[in-house]
Order: structure tokens, then sequence, then C-alpha cells
């Protein structure tokens, strides 16, 4: 029904389209897709394509063409992937089950670099146990065996190169497996407290892991170490972690309200500490790796000179809803942000607003350019 509209409005059949969607909304007060189309055809504002996946979606993964977007659902326990130009369902919703049985708590889904394959992340509240899964999203069927931990997961990542699956836990562990068989492919790594956040080098031969306040650069094929532990001053935890595009480089940010940049062959500091006002809770570096973007508990986003440590503009302060997300564009010329109540895409380089803010019925969980 909503695509029908879409068609319309798409064809420049404003009226029959404006008409159809009036329709639904009469015929269910709660269809609230249907209202927020309606109001931004009325307002001539961007008619947004919205995939409905179940009542919470959250945390967009975009394929490596473009073409496809998996989503992440929790009232349904369920995955699902989706054609991006029509909107349409590939396969069906992948569900996930603990000893199939108990139902588990969805976190993250990631695609694979160049299989049809979708790496699953979730986690059961009693007992508390985590869970990560490679599917073929074409199939539906379970690529190799999952891997689960005594405790939560964190994170789960594909290696650069797809043949790793990197996943950590609040078990104080981080498993290395082999994404076609789920393996391991050296002995879990131990660390001291949970294991917090990763990183996956582009070059696909290491990773960084964050146990609480620390940082450990780990070879993906061995496991061995490659430099001393990155910590920031005072041990704070570290709630932020990635890579340059060279893989030469480290971005860290702190609960210590401060961004650090590392050289990833020695583990040591490269210029001062870059200040925000809060605790740090996203570093992204641009993608030709001299901008770093930095978001803030705050509401706040900076964006920095990595040669220099300069700002290259002032910060953006957001005033209405939380800060849920903030990302480069591929080509680094642009940002989109997501707010509670609006996504915004922003000029790099002048920090101005690009077009209308889009808003919707429902709040806002992230925001990434295909």
């Amino acid at each position: 029904e909503h695509g029908f509209a879409e068609e319309l409005l798409g064809a420049r059949k404003t009226a029959l389209g404006m008409a159809k969607l009036a329709q639904l909304v009469r015929e269910d007060d709660q269809n609230h897709v249907a209202a927020s189309r309606l109001m931004s055809a009325i307002q001539g504002r961007n008619f947004p394509r919205v995939i409905q996946q179940f009542p919470i979606a959250y945390s967009p993964d975009i394929s490596p063409d473009g073409s496809l977007v998996v989503t992440t659902a929790t009232d349904e326990k369920a995955f699902q992937v989706w054609e991006m130009k029509t909107g349409e369902r590939v396969g069906a919703p992948i569900p996930h089950y603990f000893d199939n049985s108990k139902r588990e708590l969805n976190r993250a889904a990631e695609f694979h670099p160049t299989e049809p394959w979708i790496l699953t992340e979730s986690n059961t509240s009693s007992p508390r146990r985590g869970c990560v899964r490679v599917w073929n999203y074409e199939t539906g069927k379970q690529v190799g065996e999952p891997v689960t931990f005594e405790g939560a997961t964190y994170f789960a990542k594909f290696s650069a190169d797809g043949r790793y699956v990197i996943s950590g836990s609040d078990s104080n562990e981080t498993k290395v497996t082999y994404a076609e068989t789920g393996a391991l492919s050296f002995p879990t790594i131990e660390g001291s407290g949970n294991a917090f956040r990763c990183a996956v080098s582009p070059d696909g031969k290491l990773f960084a892991v964050v146990y609480l306040g620390s940082a450990y650069v780990i070879d993906a094929q061995s496991g061995d170490e490659r430099c001393p532990p990155i910590r920031h001053a005072g041990n704070h935890l570290m709630l932020s972690i990635a890579f340059s595009p060279d893989s030469q480089m480290l971005a860290t940010g702190s609960s210590d309200q401060t961004v650090r940049l590392w050289e990833v062959a020695t583990g040591g500091p490269v210029g001062e500490p870059l200040s925000h006002h809060a605790r740090v809770e996203s570093v992204e570096f641009s993608p030709d790796g001299n901008l770093l973007l930095t978001t803030s508990a705050d509401n706040r986003i900076q964006v920095w000179d990595v040669e220099s440590g300069d700002r290259l503009i002032d910060p953006i302060e957001f005033h209405q809803g939380a800060l849920r997300s903030a990302h480069f564009h591929p080509r680094g010329h642009q940002l989109v942000t997501a707010a509670e109540e609006a996504i915004q895409v922003w000029d790099v380089g002048t920090g101005r607003e690009l077009g209308q803010r889009f808003r919707q019925a429902w709040t806002f969980a992230d925001a990434v350019f295909s």
C-alpha cells in the first residue's frame, strides 16, 4: 500500500499519491509511516523511502555495493535485508534463538565484504549469554557454527578481507574465528575487564580491542600484540576507537573528555589531546584520512585537521533531542547526523546545514550514507 503511494509520487502524480496516503491514515490512525509520508508531501519536503521493519528498527548497515541495507529489530528478535531502490525484503526475516529455544535481544548486523552473508550479534538476559552468527541472507541459512560467550557480546565485526570474525564480550574475552566455519583462528584472548570496543584495520592485518581503559593492537593472523597497550592519562574508560584509512594511526575517545591520536607501529601518542567538554562517544576518520569527526555526550560534533590538530569548523551543537550518530559521506565532503528528532546533512568545510531536516513520527537511532 505504501509502495503504491510512493510510485504515484515518484511519477509526479502528487495529488493521487497524497490521496492514497490520506486513505491509509483514515483507515488506521496508528499508521505512522503513511502519516509521516503525507506530512512530507504536504510540506514539499524530500519524500524519503520508508522501510518499516517492525515497531523498533536500528543499527542499519549498507552492503558494499550500496544496493542493500540490513536492519535490526528488537520486538521480533529478527534481522532483515532490504533492497535500497524498492524497499522490498530480500529473503525472510532471520530470527535469533539460543539453543533453538530462547529468543535473544538483537544488537547489530554487518554485511560481509564479498559474500551474500551478514554477521549478527545478540544476547540473552537470563542467563546472560552472547551469540554471534554468520548467515547467508539469500537462503536464510546459517554459515558455520555460532560463536558463544558466557556473557553479553559488545561487538562483532568481519575482518576487512572477510576471512575472520572478531567478537568480544563482558566475560573479558575476545575471539577471532573463521567466518566460514566459526572455528577459532587462535586461542581466545583474555583481557582484564570487559572487551568493550573493537576496530578493524582497513588493510585487514590488525584489529584493536578496548578492555575498559586500555586498547590492544592485535595481529589478525597470529593473535600477537603489535605494540604496547594504549591508554589515556589516568586510565579513563575508552569509549570509541577507529583506524585511519592507511591503517597507520588510531584515534580514541575517552571519558576524560579528550580524543587522542596514536601511531600503530609504536603505540605512541601523536600530537596533543583534542578537547571536548564531555565524554567522547565516537571517533571517525574521513575517507582520505585528513580529518577526524568526533562526538561527545554534550551533543556536540567537532571536525579536526589530523595533521595540525586544529578544529576545521566551529563545533556543531544540538539543542533539541540527544545526538545519536554522525558519519562522513564516502567522498568526505559532507556529514550526516541523527538526533532524536531529525536527520540532517552538513557541509564539512563550512559546518552549514544542507537542505531541510528530515523528521518523522518516531525518534531516530542512526543515519548513514549509502
